[in-house]
């Protein structure tokens, strides 16, 4: 027997998000259109200090900074666990700004004539002086300065964010309010008290008075049109400034103008107005009005320009308005008692309310579920492996388990083609790597290999009643369970030669670890499970618990999960020394899903309608009710969602927990939801429905094409060892008039709640070595910044940060040291 060495040598993997480069919205699809399955919720409130008044977003950390008025305090908020730290700051905290350049936080007092500078990295503080009453401050990450609008002393104080030394500039009257446009390096001050602007040059600290209306009491730029807009409260409209005339027009808004806030995308200005109840919506092209009525007074606004949604807070409801950018719709969601600061992450699309009376925070998640349905064949699905996803080239295969063949579907616009496999296919795989597709058809003891290209197929045969596949993307091996003949068929991805490898009787389910490159086949019959080297194809058996359904793998921890269906628990096998552990779970467990970003494991109890949430780190467990007779479960590392195909639920669903905080929603779905799976790239979720004989696609948020992108390069050959992962970034502005600069562009891998690193700029170009990454399939993320994301365009009590939009690449990790693949047999 001669051994097979060799290195993987991938296909194409570039997945770069349309349009250019863009996560997309849904395209023209041949199915029916997306239907509105779920609007946005509060998820549980976070404790903050006494009196929170302003809160504001660092979407490159993702962390949350809330300035608590009376306690003193600034409560920091971890946007992924929704974990708090408490860091004390100066006398009445009054308002606050993120620089996300350089991780440094700005929190006005009021009462301490001084601003706290926190280091958002270490929690570090220093105090800056400044002038009377500070009431406001933005923050300019191109320049590195910092403008404090002080309310009693009518200066503006400018702090030099690497230095900490400050000058003084004279404003008018009472300045309540400032905001920047970092293109132009000009800041505005709305003066409350002499109905005027003070217009700073950051180049030399000159000023120039603007006339506005009476008692100005905000101020947003949009840097793209270089335009003003600042409501003037008592005279029910709003002045707009030409930023490179300095002319001025007025613009009629409701009554009692208080907030204001831009979206650069689609060139809307969105003004909350106190007395009437509403919302004046400003076309900044022509200045043209609509109002949007919001059912009571209001206080702040912000935008997503993610999502085209915008948020009003309304001061004496405890709510919050959500309206639709495109059509006008609102929605009301709760919040705490008296609402008053807001502040948008929308790369993680959640909103952060700070309730000054009842000392919390409420999270909206942003995500509203939209739902198509894609017509498949008979009986689609198969008991948690008939549905499988490539993000390289966003086609979604689904088994038909009755009608011997496979729906796939072109994730971009719906469309789908049916491609002939063997009899009752019963699971599908996919190498994303190579671009081929592997069916098990337990029928007809064979394996359909697909090319994805193509759509040609070719027929392996496997043992008997192959009823599991699974693939390794490193060593390009195929493993086949064949639940009939106790054994697991291996089939070489490049030569499409197999092998077979003795299992225990009734081999079901299968996870492979492509770090160690083992495979983990758990036995129903025998109430083990058999443990592959693919290196070697030396084999060994652990006893688990009773009727072994399903396996999953976390590489990262090199930790198992096995679900015993008949004895209600699941066994932990530590895959370094194979020694395990026993963890209950529900009755009739029937699938289990791993995060590994988050080591949080997820098993489905089909009779207890719920999932046991087990705690990788500690093996402690918390109960998630979920929807009726759940039989699977997928996550989405990006977005920490997990999904629940509920078999049998009246009305038809499936089940989304929130991984930070497990608390759940339902979607609408078909009949009979059976398996699933999700596509990372596009945080879209394919849901198989064996009653309906079709597939419930499910879209977690609406994206909005975003004016500023950037394109990955592609690794030599598509893929790497863990030491040489060096990426070029390429980012493009379309804003217009004006297209801010490039500023800088942050990665991350495998998921957005984490903090994102800065790329470093070079030759017009941004390059990042990514630290070493476990071999097996990975995702980069990437957007680029151009100042608007220092949450300053947009200021006061409402903070909307816009970043670029996020692109996507798909790459293979191999081992440094290439391991050799499985010696195949004759």
């Amino acid at each position: 027997m001669k051994a097979l060495k060799r290195v993987v040598i991938p296909m194409l993997l570039l997945t770069l998000l349309a349009p250019g480069g863009a996560r997309p919205g849904l395209a023209e699809a041949t199915s029916p259109p997306l239907q509105p399955a779920h609007a946005e919720t509060a998820l549980p409130p976070i404790p903050v200090g006494t009196n929170p008044k302003s809160v504001a977003v660092n979407p490159v950390t993702n962390r949350v900074y809330v300035a608590n008025y009376t306690s003193n305090t600034a409560t920091v908020i971890d946007g992924a666990t929704n974990l708090t730290t408490t860091i004390g700051v100066g006398k009445n905290p009054w308002a606050v700004a993120v620089n996300p350049v350089t991780n440094q936080v700005y929190v006005a007092n009021r009462g301490g004539n001084n601003v706290t500078v926190i280091d958002g990295a270490t929690g570090i503080t220093t105090t800056v002086t400044t002038g009377s009453s500070p009431v406001a401050v933005a923050v300019n990450s191109v320049t590195n300065k910092v403008y404090v609008a002080n309310l009693n002393s009518h200066n503006v104080t400018v702090i030099d964010g690497a230095t900490h030394l400050t000058a003084t500039v004279g404003a008018g009257m009472n300045p309540r309010a400032v905001a920047l446009n970092s293109v132009t390096n000009k800041v505005y001050v709305a003066n409350e008290g002499s109905a005027n602007v003070t217009m700073i040059d950051g180049a030399n600290n000159t000023t120039i008075t603007v006339t506005v209306g009476t008692s100005p009491q905000a101020v947003a730029v949009n840097p793209a049109t270089n335009r003003i807009y600042v409501p003037n409260r008592d005279n029910a409209n709003v002045t707009v400034i030409d930023g490179a005339t300095n002319l001025t027009t007025t613009v009629d808004a409701g009554i009692n103008p208080c907030a204001v806030a831009v979206n650069p995308v689609t060139n809307k200005v969105y003004v909350a107005n106190w007395g009437s109840n509403d919302v004046t919506v400003i076309d900044g092209a022509t200045d043209l009005t609509t109002a949007v009525a919001v059912g009571a007074a209001t206080i702040s606004v912000v935008v997503n320009p993610v999502t085209n949604w915008i948020y009003v807070a309304h001061y004496n409801d405890a709510s919050v308005t959500r309206i639709g950018g495109a059509t006008g719709i609102t929605a009301t969601i709760t919040a705490g008692t008296e609402p008053r600061g807001m502040a948008v992450n929308p790369v993680t699309n959640k909103v952060y309310v700070a309730n000054y009376i009842s000392a919390n925070v409420t999270v909206i998640d942003g995500t509203a579920y939209t739902t198509t349905t894609v017509g498949a064949g008979t009986n689609p699905g198969g008991d948690g492996r008939g549905v499988a996803v490539n993000p390289v080239t966003n086609k979604i295969y689904v088994v038909n388990y009755d009608s011997a063949n496979v729906t796939v579907i072109n994730g971009a616009t719906n469309g789908t083609t049916a491609v002939g496999v063997g009899i009752n296919p019963s699971a599908v795989a996919v190498n994303p790597i190579t671009n081929k597709i592997y069916v098990a058809n337990q029928g007809s003891d064979t394996v359909t290999v697909i090319d994805g290209t193509t759509n040609l197929t070719i027929t392996i045969n496997a043992g008997l009643q192959p009823r599991y596949v699974a693939v390794n993307p490193v060593t390009n091996m195929i493993y086949v369970a064949n639940w009939g003949s106790a054994n697991v068929t291996v089939v070489d991805g490049a030569t499409n030669l197999t092998s077979t490898v003795s299992a225990e009787l009734n081999p079901f389910a299968e996870a492979v670890n492509s770090v160690t490159n083992k495979t983990y086949v758990a036995n129903y019959g025998s109430d083990s499970v058999t443990v592959i080297d693919g290196g070697t194809g030396v084999t060994a058996t652990i006893t688990v618990g009773d009727g072994p359904s399903a396996v999953a793998v976390n590489p990262i921890t090199n930790k198992i999960y096995v679900v015993n269906a008949g004895s209600n628990n699941v066994t932990v096998i530590d895959g370094a020394t194979g020694i395990t552990t026993t963890v209950p779970a529900g009755q009739s467990p029937r699938s289990v899903a791993v995060n590994p970003i988050t080591n949080m494991i997820y098993v489905v109890n089909i009779h207890d309608h719920n999932v046991t949430v087990i705690d990788g780190a500690t093996n402690q467990t918390i109960t998630v009710s979920v929807g009726t007779n759940p039989v699977y479960a997928v996550v989405n590392p990006v977005t920490n969602k997990i999904y629940v195909a509920n078999l049998d639920s009246s009305p038809d669903v499936a089940t989304v927990i929130d991984g930070a905080t497990n608390t759940s929603t339902t979607v609408p779905t078909g009949g009979g939801s059976h398996d699933a799976a999700v596509n990372p790239v596009t945080n879209r979720v394919y849901v198989a429905n064996y009653h309906g004989n079709n597939v419930t696609v499910i879209t977690e948020q609406d994206v909005q094409p975003m004016p500023l992108t950037v394109a990955i390069s592609p690794l030599p050959g598509h893929a790497s060892d863990a030491l040489n992962l060096i990426f070029t970034f390429t980012a493009t502005s379309a804003y217009a008039p004006t297209a801010p600069p490039v500023q800088g562009v942050y990665y991350q891998v495998d998921t957005w709640q984490g903090a994102w690193r800065p790329a470093v700029q070079s030759d017009g170009q941004w390059r990042a070595t990514i630290p070493p990454q476990q071999p097996g399939v990975h995702i980069l993320y990437a957007y680029a910044t151009d100042g608007q994301e220092a949450t300053s365009i947009n200021t006061g009590f409402g903070s909307s940060p816009i970043p670029g939009a996020i692109s996507a690449y798909v790459f293979l990790v191999v081992p440094t040291k290439v391991y050799l693949p499985l010696v195949l047999r004759n």
